[in-house]
């Protein structure tokens, strides 16, 4: 998906802090993920948008620096690479929001994102592993992400 002025992710919220983990399931082709994005609004909100692909995210939850929360509402859009979460009531400009999520994904056979992948070792027994690729914009495929190189 190209880069240009028309498709870049509004610039509301700025990530300052990615704490992820990510379990693959090597015989299912498969990852469950959960992460916590620490990030700085900006602007004020009624929503985030970050670029997310092939991904299914099942929990949202923002944290505000007051130490408050709120579950959130997510939207996929598979065109755009986008997901959307959106609160009760606005996101006031603050730095130090939490925005935690859970996720799953598959190990695709792409060599974009997150994906499987096979090597042969030394007595000629063939091993599946998980890898990742992240250029130019495919970390978007293993973990909900401002991926804007």
């Amino acid at each position: 998906m190209p880069h240009t002025a028309e498709v870049r992710l509004p610039q509301g919220a700025v990530p300052r802090r990615y704490e992820l983990e990510l379990t693959p399931d090597l015989a299912e082709s498969r990852f469950d993920g959960t992460e916590v994005v620490t990030l700085d609004v900006v602007a004020p909100l009624r929503e985030l948008v970050c670029n997310a692909d092939e991904l299914q995210i099942h929990q949202v939850r923002l944290e505000a620096p007051d130490g408050s929360s709120r579950v959130g509402q997510v939207r996929l859009d598979t065109e755009s690479q986008r997901a959307t979460f959106s609160f009760d009531g606005p996101i006031e400009p603050a730095s130090g929001y939490r925005l935690r999520l859970a996720f799953t994904g598959i190990l695709n056979d792409q060599l974009e994102g997150f994906y499987r992948s096979t090597f042969t070792d030394d007595h000629g027994r063939e091993h599946a592993i998980a890898v990742t690729q992240f250029e130019p914009a495919d970390a978007r495929r293993a973990f909900p992400c401002w991926d804007e190189p």
